[in-house]
């Protein structure tokens, strides 16, 4: 989408003399599913009217795992280090903020909406690993422990509870492999979850008054278990030759479904739909999403949010919103492949 910035000149000013610096810009070229999380839970999830699932500002707030706009991002911050909402939600992201009284600061909750986020991921990647092949369990198990040490109280626990509940079973092979590594990730994850928990009251203070600015889980004493973890699933399962066709293969998908609805929101104008291809793309949106964009559109002057914006945000909304196999399925039609 960087070729189309260039829509976004007249928003410059001395803070951001660039198009590609603006947050309208930013917002697409950095896109950011944790600002995309706001948008699903306030906007997109239509139940009776617009404003989403009709959430809590405290539920909302809470969900807000990073408190800056994408032009202001800073990775030396780890509550800033990512965007957390979108320039269409900063209307709202400042209404739940005074709501909430948390100001620019991160809600209390949201440190622990990120520890978990990690807690499953760093374990369920290596189980993912294992069940597809790129990994054996006994390469994990040796790893962790020369890694650790054999004496690591956190690791030692969830292994040795795996140990215990699967070595009865007496699997063999590939089954083993498995049950291991599904045992392993749920004593792992209660381990992680305990000692989070643990360092959310051993920093409660920091918290509350805005002055804690790490991560909950790498502070515990579970934090060199998920660290280890992670380590294992950025050097052995995410560069294996499977996983990089996967993506090889998203990057193809995404950018063909991308080039194909653009045609259909750039061609949309206001209380006209569009016809010919586009207008059979544009009945390939989501109507939920359509609707939406389509009162975007007439507001943009009133929101001060250029009506490109609007554009590439449908059709962010939309790919964003389907499922792996879905979007492959609809490339295949579409592309005839």
């Amino acid at each position: 989408m960087r070729w189309l910035v260039g829509s976004f000149r007249p928003f410059t000013d001395a803070k951001h003399p660039n198009p590609e610096d603006t947050q309208f810009a930013r917002d697409f070229l950095k896109f950011e599913g944790n600002a995309q999380t706001q948008r699903l839970l306030s906007r997109l999830q239509v139940l009776a009217d617009e404003f989403g699932l009709n959430l809590t500002s405290g539920t909302l707030s809470a969900s807000c795992k990073y408190v800056a706009q994408s032009d202001t991002v800073d990775k030396a911050q780890q509550e800033r280090k990512k965007h957390g909402f979108f320039a269409s939600e900063n209307d709202l992201i400042s209404r739940i903020r005074k709501e909430v009284g948390t100001g620019e600061l991160r809600n209390p909750i949201a440190f622990l909406v990120e520890a978990s986020d990690d807690i499953v991921y760093s374990t369920v990647d290596l189980e993912d690993g294992v069940k597809k092949g790129v990994i054996t369990w006994q390469f994990i198990e040796d790893e962790l422990i020369r890694r650790l040490g054999a004496h690591d109280t956190s690791m030692k626990r969830a292994l040795d509870k795996a140990h215990e509940k699967i070595d009865p079973a007496d699997l063999k092979g590939r089954a083993k492999d498995e049950a291991m590594a599904v045992g392993f990730r749920t004593f792992a994850i209660a381990e992680m979850v305990v000692e989070t928990f643990k360092a959310f009251e051993k920093h409660y203070r920091d918290i509350m008054s805005g002055n804690y600015h790490r991560e909950l889980l790498y502070d515990s004493a579970a934090g060199k278990l998920a660290s280890a973890c992670k380590q294992l699933g950025s050097e052995f399962v995410y560069v294996s030759s499977e996983t990089l066709k996967l993506e090889l293969m998203g990057r193809k998908v995404i950018s063909d479904l991308l080039t194909c609805f653009w045609e259909a929101a750039h061609a949309y104008a206001p209380g006209k739909k569009p016809d010919g291809f586009p207008g059979k793309a544009y009945e390939l949106i989501s109507t939920n999403y359509r609707q939406i964009f389509e009162k975007n559109i007439g507001d943009a002057k009133k929101l001060s949010i250029p009506e490109d914006y609007f554009r590439m945000q449908l059709i962010t909304d939309q790919i964003s919103g389907m499922t792996d196999s879905y979007a492959c399925f609809l490339h295949r039609e579409l592309m005839n492949t």
